[in-house]
Parts: structure tokens; sequence; C-alpha cells
């Protein structure tokens, strides 16, 4: 710590102190005023911050039929979005639920205005955690469950989506070209397993898929419906985001509250080559 000047000192060392407690009193004030400043200004950027964040809260889920509940206050099925009171204090519950997944809520500690809440609800019998609506890899591992179940529009919804957040991933177009098929669409069929086979031509499963790619070209046992799809359609439509609007995504690391499950993560999906990527901020 530096020695307080003692101005009384006789010489040259009382002048000196006098002159250094002089020049402090200016850069004392100079500092305050600095600070003063930059508090206003981030004061002003908080300020313009929350004047892009919408008086409404954003709901997104899979599947598409899931309840959602604010406070156990119905407010409709499927994706949303909720005009709320910018002055809301917080503390509220979301539910979501769906006949034949597991049940989750989510708690919203904070006000609900400009928050985004995003769900993808397991199957029933699903043995691994919870599910990342924004994590491709574990939603196509849950559209071949869905199909396994016989759940084919869920899961086109549920391979939709990954194929949207991920194009490159072959498994996606993989799951999304079955869940087509079941649902008779051969135009989309033929796209979600031809693309399969242009990203992973060296696929162990490969031949197989070649074979019911031949089959609907040839109409053998191939399934009816020349509908052209979109694979990112259902996607895109639940995230209605307008230009200058700012949405906290914070809700989505908040407090599950769901049924007890496994912690381990789903498997990678039938074929899948190990890869790794770097890890999202």
């Amino acid at each position: 710590m530096e020695p307080h000047p003692d101005t009384s000192l006789p010489g040259p060392a009382g002048r000196r102190g006098g002159h250094l407690a002089r020049r402090r009193g200016p850069c004392v004030a100079a500092a305050v005023a600095a600070l003063a400043l930059g508090a206003g200004c981030t004061r002003a950027a908080r300020a313009r911050f929350e004047g892009t964040r919408p008086a409404a809260l954003l709901v997104e889920v899979l599947p598409r039929s899931a309840e959602v509940l604010l406070d156990d206050r119905p407010l409709g099925r499927g994706a949303r979005t909720v005009p709320v009171d910018r002055a809301d204090a917080g503390g509220h519950v979301l539910r979501f639920r769906a006949p034949g997944f597991v049940e989750e809520a989510r708690e919203v500690a904070g006000g609900l205005a400009g928050v985004r809440v995003g769900v993808a609800l397991r199957p029933e019998g699903w043995p691994y955690g919870a599910l990342d609506l924004d994590e491709p890899r574990g939603l196509a591992a849950a559209a071949e469950a869905l199909l396994d179940a016989g759940e084919a529009d869920d899961a086109a919804d549920y391979a939709a989506r990954a194929v949207a957040l991920e194009p490159a991933l072959p498994e996606a177009h993989r799951a999304l070209g079955s869940a087509r098929a079941a649902l008779g669409d051969r135009r989309g069929a033929a796209a979600g397993w031809g693309e399969y086979l242009r990203l992973r031509p060296d696929a162990p499963d490969a031949a197989q898929v070649a074979e019911r790619l031949d089959a609907l070209d040839g109409g053998d046992g191939a399934p009816g419906g020349n509908e052209v799809t979109d694979p990112g359609a259902a996607s895109r439509g639940s995230r209605p985001r307008g230009r200058g609007t700012t949405w906290d995504t914070r809700s989505t690391g908040t407090r599950r509250r769901s049924g007890c499950g496994s912690s381990s993560s789903p498997p990678r999906t039938r074929g899948a080559r190990p890869r790794t990527r770097a890890a999202r901020s």
C-alpha cells in the first residue's frame, strides 16, 4: 500500500506530498465520472436489449400433439407463442404431456417475457436420459424408437427436426425416409433414403437401404403416394423467431422435473460412424 504523504514535513518531502495530494483529487473525480459513465452505458445497453425481447413466451415441443400447461392452466397443444406481462415476477412451472410419452415439467424462475422453452418428450420405454430439442442425434435415435413402436407420424416429426438441425447427419435422413415410407409417402421415403446413401455410401446397412430404395423405384411393394415433402418444414414451422426479436434461451437449462430414468446417453443410431464435434459454447 502506498504510504500517505505527510504534507507537514519540512523541505522537499513536504512539498512533494502536498503536490501529490493536490493531483489526486482531480484523478479520483475523473475515475468516479468514468465509472458513472460506464454504468450509464450498461443501463442503456440493457434497456435496448430488454426492448427487443417480446412480451411473450415461446414454447416449442415434440411431439406436436403434446399438451402444454402453465401453472396447471392448459395452453393448448404443440408449439405456440403465449402473450405475457413484461412485469411478471416469475416462479412458474410448465408441464408437457402426451399419450405414449414421459411427462416433463420445467421451472422458470424469472419472468416469462422473451423466454423460450423447448422440450422433446421421451417415448415411454426410452431407456436413456432426457432428450434435447436442439440435439439432432438424440432426436434421430428417438425417431427410430418411435418407428419401432409404430408411431410413424411422431417419428417423422422427430426425424425432420434432426434433419433441420444437422442436414449432414445421415441417420436423421434414414429415419425420416423410413417414417415417410410408413406413412405412404413414396417421394419422401426416396428422398430420405437417397440422402442417407449419399452421405454414407459405405454404411453397414447400405445394401438393405438400397434394396428398399430400388423397390420404391420399381414399384415392387412400394408404399403408395406421391406427395412432395420438405423434410425441415415441421421443424421450421415451430420456430417463430421474428427479425429484431431476442428470445432468452436460458430457460432450456432450468431445472427439469420429470419421471425417473437412466442418465446414460442414447446410443448412436444404427450404422453410425464415430465422430467428434467441438463442444457448443
